[in-house]
């Protein structure tokens, strides 16, 4: 069993699976305990990489199609009825569905188009403003300091994922919840950039380094 795991897929063409993070706790062996399978097949898939023709590996390129098409909310829906989907039955009682060739499909088959990646960034920018008028979800690029935090989520009795405003319009709502498509938002790399995290004359130490590391 692995628990939170990790997928990392290189150039569509290998595949890294497992617990291991990109940080020295993972990576240097003297930490935490961890483990990661590395897939290349020798079985090719004819793509394209930055508008040009590309030999891609099969197992790595329709992995990262599959991701990414759930990403931006772009497969088709599912029939309620598992038995009746292949990705749904065990390893070798029938070939996964990509759904290979079809619209959605060739989209996302080279993933330096430039047209995949401005569905992408919109696509996180109008989630990341549903759920944040919505819910005010935390962590946010608005919340800076601790005082924005209190103005942001205001009170002690609100639960996360419940609406902000409860007396919304359900009609008004469902007009929101329409706009999300997939599931990409952007990573709030200024969340509480503002405020003082350490403690005054707190230093790295061989007693702290293994912490934060």
């Amino acid at each position: 069993m692995l628990t939170n795991g990790q997928v990392l897929i290189v150039d569509d063409k290998i595949v890294l699976c497992g617990s291991s993070n990109i940080n020295d706790r993972s990576q240097m062996g003297t930490h935490d305990s961890e483990l990661t399978i590395v897939m290349e097949d020798t079985n090719t898939l004819p793509s394209m990489m930055d508008g040009k023709e590309y030999q891609a590996g099969h197992h790595a390129a329709t992995l990262r199609r599959m991701l990414w098409r759930e990403h931006l909310g772009l497969l088709p829906a599912q029939d309620l009825d598992a038995s009746k989907d292949p990705n749904a039955q065990p390893p070798g009682d029938s070939d996964n569905d990509w759904f290979a060739g079809d619209e959605w499909d060739k989209f996302v088959a080279d993933p330096l188009s430039d047209d995949l990646w401005n569905m992408w960034c919109s696509r996180a920018t109008t989630n990341t403003e549903v759920f944040r008028g919505l819910f005010h979800a935390d962590p946010d690029n608005v919340i800076k300091s601790f005082k924005d935090y209190e103005d942001f989520l205001p009170g002690q009795d609100r639960k996360q994922g419940h609406l902000f405003n409860q007396y919304m319009p359900a009609e008004d709502i469902r007009k929101q919840l329409d706009r999300i498509k997939g599931h990409l938002v952007w990573f709030p790399l200024r969340f509480l950039e503002d405020a003082q995290m350490a403690e005054r004359g707190l230093q790295v130490n061989a007693y702290t380094e293994s912490v934060y590391t």
